[in-house]
């Protein structure tokens, strides 16, 4: 009877043990998901999400997708900046404090990029120096070295 009770209480107190165990063993993460927008309210498909932390580095990248919609799991608890970006959009970005096993809920809305053209011109005609060379001035009124002499002023003949 001593012997029973004794392995009763043993069982017991393995089943406790085991079962705190499990319960420091849950995992302090969650998941972060949403649906990427425009500015009209339409979903953008196959938008590049991605949750960072600063501090620790992490980062984890998710595509939204066809309906916009995104999901990034086993995400441990911390604030974190979410951005989402897409072709043709400017990207936004979000501060999010994960800190429950509740999936944290994100609408992130897009705005449209402005348009930027890039003119670049050239010229067609032949360039008259060099870049190595002067560029010859007109200020002054004298002959180069370089040029022929000019001819002797000879008085007007009287024929």
């Amino acid at each position: 009877m001593f012997r029973r009770r004794v392995q009763t209480v043993a069982c017991s107190f393995a089943t406790a043990l085991i079962l705190c165990a499990s319960a420091f063993a849950q995992a302090r993460i969650g998941t972060i998901q949403g649906t990427v927008k425009d500015p009209n309210g339409a979903v953008v498909p196959n938008a590049k999400v991605t949750v960072t932390q600063s501090v620790t580095g992490y980062n984890q990248t998710a595509q939204a997708d066809a309906d916009g919609a995104f999901k990034l799991v086993n995400v441990p608890f911390n604030t974190y900046t979410v951005r989402a970006e897409a072709p043709g959009f400017q990207g936004v970005e979000q501060a999010v404090d994960l800190e429950s096993g509740i999936p944290v809920q994100l609408d992130l809305a897009l705005a449209v990029a402005g348009t930027a053209e890039t003119v670049t011109v050239t010229s067609g005609g032949r360039r008259n120096w060099r870049p190595t060379e002067r560029r010859p001035t007109r200020t002054s009124p004298k002959r180069s070295s370089n040029a022929p002499p000019a001819p002797p002023l000879r008085a007007p003949s009287s024929r």
